[in-house]
């Protein structure tokens, strides 16, 4: 009896901290996107181009995982209208979001305007 209700407990327990687990990574995936889209409205102030912003987050995404973006969706085998974020543990979004963070303040501070690929 005691074993049946130690069991039931640890399965809800079980239950309650997939769902704490998932709403974190849905937070963490919202804050990315903020942080991505204010990178993107600054990128496109300073360059002019909304292409530049691929190219800056491709090299984010090198320096961070060794691999290009395009590299990292086909290693997923991601479907082509999904994004790589979605697909991404909690930790690895909010390095992306820490990465995205820093590109923002060193293009505020350094005054960024044209990426060398442009």
């Amino acid at each position: 009896m005691k074993t049946d209700i130690v069991q039931s407990l640890s399965s809800k327990f079980e239950v309650i901290q997939r769902c704490l687990d998932d709403w974190e990574r849905l937070q963490a995936r919202k804050i990315l996107t903020l942080s991505e889209k204010g990178l993107f409205e600054l990128i496109y102030e300073r360059t002019g181009s909304d292409r530049d912003f691929g190219i800056i987050r491709n090299k984010g995404d090198k320096a961070l995982f060794d691999k290009t973006t395009q590299q990292m969706i086909d290693a997923f085998r991601l479907p082509k209208n999904r994004v790589l974020a979605d697909f991404l543990p909690t930790n690895t979004i909010k390095a992306k979001d820490f990465v995205t963070e820093i590109t923002v303040y060193n293009t505020k501070e350094r005054k960024l305007r044209k990426t060398h690929n442009s």
